[in-house]
């Protein structure tokens, strides 16, 4: 009987010697991240900082899951900067004063960030995990990532949806001086 339980017991710690992350696998998913990043491979870099995430998750390493996690959802959220030219739009908004023109433009932006929101969701499920882990050093940067993404999607539905019936407005009001000239 103490054989067969020995046996059982090698059976099992092999098995979970196998199959269990180390620190070696973490370092490695996160380097093959960071490479493909560098290289603009987004959905490489995003499915190894998640490896990496998880493999320091199975060997307890708080930090190294929650930044890994982390990691993934920036790269997400640069993602959609890069995908919607989101800054520089927002800074030529910030620019033009307040007319038809700007409301052309914000509504264009709002619109193709609305095209582009799926890879704000995704992140902003990156940054629960990356939460939920605990992590007190990590949680300024969680927060800010995951306020940029409401703050995304405040400007989204402000100017998709609250924002038609003064836009209408504005255009009607700069249409009325142009008729009355035409007088």
């Amino acid at each position: 009987m103490k054989k067969i339980m020995g046996m059982v017991l090698v059976f099992v710690l092999g098995v979970t010697a196998l199959f269990a992350a180390t620190d070696a696998d973490y370092r490695a998913a996160k380097k093959i991240a960071q490479e493909a990043e560098a290289a603009g491979d987004t959905g490489t870099a995003i499915t190894n900082y998640v490896k990496a995430a998880m493999a320091a998750g199975d060997f307890k390493n708080k930090k190294g899951e929650a930044w890994q996690y982390n990691s993934a959802a920036f790269t997400l959220i640069k993602a959609f900067k890069k995908a919607t030219a989101f800054e520089a739009k927002d800074g030529q908004l910030a620019e033009m004063t307040a007319g038809k023109k700007k409301w052309a433009v914000q509504i264009e932006l709002a619109t193709i960030s609305k095209e582009f929101l799926g890879l704000l969701e995704e992140a902003a499920g990156y940054l629960q995990k990356a939460e939920a882990v605990g992590l007190e050093e990590a949680a300024g940067k969680i927060n800010s990532n995951k306020a940029y993404i409401e703050q995304i999607k405040k400007f989204i539905k402000d100017t998709l949806e609250t924002k038609k019936e003064e836009v209408k407005e504005t255009i009607k009001t700069e249409a009325v001086p142009a008729a009355t000239k035409a007088k």
